[in-house]
């Protein structure tokens, strides 16, 4: 969970053999070093579609203070947890993103979809010419599911929307494993004066978006 106000990440474990008992497990700061933390909120916890890595966003109170997108290892198999150890299932800080506002009551991000493994395999199989796939076609096929499976275990990419209430962006963001980048953005407009004291055309605040597909 996040907590809204002291912008941390709380871990808590439910062990089967504690009979229900909620245990808290490890803290993770979401801010940097040397940061206000009276002037950040806590906004929105994922865990990463490879299940490698949490991202937590936080957002600041106004709008001289600028959120920030933080993720961290993330250990899936639990052992730790389980054994109720001193470490959790957070590792190191992989990386930490500073968004471009406050983010004013938004700053919320959700992942895009996962292409199938079928797609997925046709994207990072190898070019091959009509001479090579006729003299080694059954080869040339199994080469191409190793090498997937070899890149997807070593490299991640995906995508994710960040949404931002003071300025009404909506941001395409990209996560390799290790950074987190803007792809592309566009500015929210309002349409036929639907939001309150605002015209058509006017800017309007984004507050959370979900991928279809």
């Amino acid at each position: 969970m996040t907590h809204p106000i002291a912008s941390y990440v709380d871990i808590f474990a439910v062990p089967a053999a504690k009979k229900g008992k909620i245990f808290h497990v490890q803290r993770a700061d979401i801010l940097p070093s040397g940061s206000d933390r009276s002037a950040y909120r806590g906004d929105t916890l994922r865990l990463s579609p490879s299940g490698r890595a949490l991202l937590a966003t936080t957002r600041g109170k106004t709008s001289s203070v600028r959120g920030y997108v933080r993720a961290w290892s993330w250990d899936s198999t639990g052992s730790q947890v389980e054994g109720l150890g001193a470490a959790g299932p957070l590792g190191e800080v992989l990386h930490t993103y500073s968004t471009p506002t406050s983010g004013g009551k938004a700053n919320a991000i959700e992942w895009a979809p996962r292409y199938s493994s079928s797609l997925a395999l046709h994207r990072h199989a190898p070019l091959t010419t009509a001479q090579d796939s006729s003299s080694f076609p059954i080869s040339s096929a199994q080469s191409g599911e190793q090498q997937n499976s070899e890149m997807q275990e070593d490299q991640e990419e995906d995508w994710a929307v960040l949404t931002d209430d003071e300025e009404g962006h909506v941001l395409v963001l990209r996560w390799t494993g290790k950074d987190l980048e803007e792809v592309s953005r566009v500015t929210l407009r309002g349409a036929y004066g639907g939001e309150a004291g605002k015209e058509e055309g006017q800017q309007v605040g984004a507050s959370h978006a979900i991928w279809l597909s």
